[in-house]
Parts: C-alpha cells; sequence; structure tokens
C-alpha cells in the first residue's frame, strides 16, 4: 500500500516495446488504438512532467523501430534500446532502476 499519492518525483511511466513490427501480432485490438493508446500515454506524462522511460528492441530488429507516431511525440528524448537482451528490458545495461527496491522480485 502507498503511504504518499504518486506524484512526478515518487513515479514514472515505463514504455516497452511500442515498435511497428508488433502490430502485426496484434490480434486483441486494432492496431490505430493502441498507437492513439501510447501517444495519449507519452502525451499525458509530459503534461504532468512524469518522468517517462522508453525501452525498444534495436531499429534493425525483428520489431523494427517504434511507431513513428509515438516518436514525434516524444522528440529526442532517449529510448533504451535493447541490443544484446531481446527479452528483459529490466536487465539492459543502461535500463534506469527508479522503480527497484530491495526486495522487488518483479525489477
Amino acid at each position: 500500500m502507498l503511504s504518499s499519492a504518486l506524484t512526478p518525483g515518487n513515479s514514472a511511466i515505463v514504455m516497452i516495446d511500442h515498435a511497428v513490427g508488433f502490430g502485426n501480432v496484434f490480434r486483441s485490438h486494432d492496431v490505430s488504438l493502441h498507437v492513439n493508446n501510447a501517444v495519449g500515454l507519452a502525451k499525458t506524462a509530459g503534461v504532468f512532467g512524469i518522468p517517462l522511460v522508453l525501452t525498444n528492441g534495436a531499429d534493425t530488429g525483428p520489431y523494427g523501430p517504434l511507431f513513428s507516431e509515438l516518436r514525434a511525440v516524444i522528440g529526442d528524448a532517449p529510448v533504451i534500446v535493447r541490443e544484446g537482451n531481446f527479452i528483459n528490458a529490466f536487465q539492459t545495461p543502461g535500463s534506469p532502476r527508479p522503480w527497484r527496491r530491495p526486495g522487488d522480485s518483479w525489477a
């Protein structure tokens, strides 16, 4: 349970693998809905000053670059590229750990 409200100082939005190639594997919802939701989430982070952490595989990898609509919203914000670690974004060197606490089994 949280002892205080979420603020930009104690929270972050983490977006993992919002890549063009994943659009080919969606079967549960429309790709345009997914892209619009991702763009809306990134814009929300900007409006409220919430840190935005983005990670994706290499642009030349099997799933390609981020959706262009998302890239347009984030501008030159850094994207943590998982060159050698395709599966686990949290184990990629350079991946920020602000959310990791001792005992967390998920981070």
